[in-house]
């Protein structure tokens, strides 16, 4: 009885659902606008580490941008020659900005030289 007494203040035990709806609705409208990519990268092993620190000034300079939401490099648990860079964008103007940016112009093609075969990249929106 005390515990619910003390969150009274904040919750009086209705859920408003005009206003809840009305929030995922915002929230659905803002997921859904936002662009996530998946560029799977097939390192060389003995190049790894150089291609990790190429991806660090590509990752800084990236989270900068307008309409940049997260970006990072990953690496994959089972297979240490995988590294995948996560990246998700407000929309697809953003998207080509970044692609168009002279930090993205300038360290791509570098990262090429550390790669087995070619990079993997999917693009995705959120349906629901």
């Amino acid at each position: 009885m005390g515990l619910k007494n003390s969150h009274n203040r904040f919750y009086n035990g209705k859920i408003n659902y005009v206003n809840f709806s009305k929030i995922n609705y915002i929230k659905k409208s803002v997921i859904l606008l936002t662009i996530r990519v998946v560029a799977n990268n097939y390192v060389k092993l003995e190049k790894k580490q150089e291609f990790i620190d190429l991806c660090k000034k590509l990752v800084e300079e990236s989270i900068k941008e307008e309409g940049c939401m997260d970006y990072g490099l990953y690496h994959e648990l089972d297979n240490p020659g995988i590294l995948t860079m996560l990246e998700e964008w407000r929309d697809k103007s953003n998207l080509n900005e970044h692609l168009n940016s002279n930090h993205f112009k300038e360290i791509f093609p570098l990262l090429l030289e550390y790669l087995q075969k070619e990079t993997e990249i999917n693009m995705y929106t959120k349906k629901f």
